[in-house]
């Protein structure tokens, strides 16, 4: 008899579509496809911005291959910030954009993503330190990309990246490191991060790194080893973008 209950509670079960081991997510995923989750790209380097730029934060959204995440973004204390897109399908890579305001510098502004998908929620924070800076590195900085913009055309045609290429934007990336300037630069479709060691010959290595802006990592990276002597560019090792050009 009591073999007979266990087998029909166990043909019920099965009947049901539950059993034991079935995936949840955070907070209990409710179609059973997939964790969510999300998290924003470490870098190796403090986040800072600065009044009146861009502060670019990526961030991997992970979510069942069907399952539809909806994005938000909230900063404390107050500062303006999106993110791009603000849904996706499937998981990917998301870009949060801070654009801190003068009441913020000397401040540090916590950056909460939030993706929710079928009543699951999952989030992640940055902090973003803001400092007193101006933009005063724009014409140098450009012309250093140009070098890189004329190799990438010649020898990464299929990226249609070149001296034409039209930006969204470019702004100083970490504008409180003096020993090494930082630009980020925005097409529709690429980010470029650009540095130069702030030196003299023949130490003032500059280098490149491409991203694709739907992709979490850079997939080229490019060097020269001097500023004004040596503008050879050279293919770079992607774990550390100024070899082989640096002494």
């Amino acid at each position: 008899m009591l073999r007979s209950l266990m087998t029909a509670a166990a043909f019920a079960l099965l009947a049901s579509g539950c059993h034991e081991g079935s995936p949840k997510g955070n907070d209990g995923d409710t179609d059973g496809t997939g964790e969510l989750s999300v998290a924003f790209h470490e870098g190796e380097m403090e986040r800072t911005g600065y009044p009146g730029g861009p502060t670019l934060l990526v961030a991997e959204v992970g979510a069942g291959e069907l399952d539809v995440v909806t994005l938000s973004v909230t900063t404390e204390p107050d500062a303006a910030c999106e993110v791009t897109p603000a849904e996706v399908t499937g998981g990917g890579v998301v870009e949060v954009v801070l654009r801190p305001a003068a009441a913020n510098v000397d401040q540090v502004v916590a950056i909460t993503l939030r993706a929710e998908s079928h009543g699951d929620v999952a989030t992640d924070v940055a902090e973003v330190r803001v400092v007193g800076h101006t933009d005063t590195e724009g014409e140098f900085a450009d012309s250093l990309l140009a070098d890189f913009l004329a190799y990438l055309e010649a020898n990464h045609a299929e990226m249609g990246l070149g001296p034409g290429t039209e930006w969204i934007e470019s702004f100083p990336t970490y504008p409180s490191i003096l020993i090494v300037g930082h630009r980020t630069y925005l097409s529709a479709g690429w980010d470029l991060h650009l540095a130069w060691h702030v030196t003299i010959a023949p130490h003032d290595w500059s280098y490149v790194t491409v991203r694709r802006r739907t992709d979490l990592d850079p997939v080229l990276g490019l060097c020269f080893p001097s500023q004004t002597e040596d503008r050879t560019v050279q293919e770079a090792i992607l774990s550390d973008p100024r070899l082989p050009c640096a002494e």
